[in-house]
């Protein structure tokens, strides 16, 4: 079970919409075409966000994790300040050489998730390490 400050229980929240898409008819009424195609790419994006991740760090390995060790969120507000520069000249210019505007758009999607997977663990390992401390001053090793 993931917990989260600002989030919801995922579990309970993946339980509500499974219970919510059971009723297919009724999801399908109540959405127009509009707004289905909307979700079914959101959900694409995702997936191909995912794998642009895996990929990239089969090639490059963990390369944000000693950044954000190092200075914290800011390797990422650093990160985000160069791709919003990105995304307002290609907006206007359109695409430059190799990386198109929804290129950019999808590395600060990739690396806002990579900043909350990075916050994420940290939490929980330091949670885990701070168990496994009590554990061994209280019971030993």
């Amino acid at each position: 079970m993931i917990k989260s400050d600002r989030f919801q229980d995922v579990t309970d929240v993946s339980d509500k919409v499974v219970k919510y898409a059971e009723n297919q008819e009724t999801v399908a009424q109540a959405l127009s075409p509009e707004l289905e195609f909307k979700i079914h790419e959101h959900g694409y994006i995702c997936d191909a966000l995912k794998k642009l991740y895996a990929t990239k760090n089969a090639d490059y390995g963990d390369s944000m994790h000693p950044l954000f060790e190092e200075y914290g969120l800011t390797a990422f507000l650093v990160l985000f300040g160069i791709k919003i520069s990105r995304i307002k000249s290609l907006q206007f210019k359109g695409s430059q050489y190799y990386e198109s505007l929804e290129d950019s758009l999808a590395d600060l999607a990739n690396y806002a998730i990579i900043a909350m997977t990075e916050i994420r663990a940290k939490k929980h390992f330091d949670q885990e390490k701070a168990l496994k401390d009590y554990e061994d001053k209280n019971w030993g090793k």
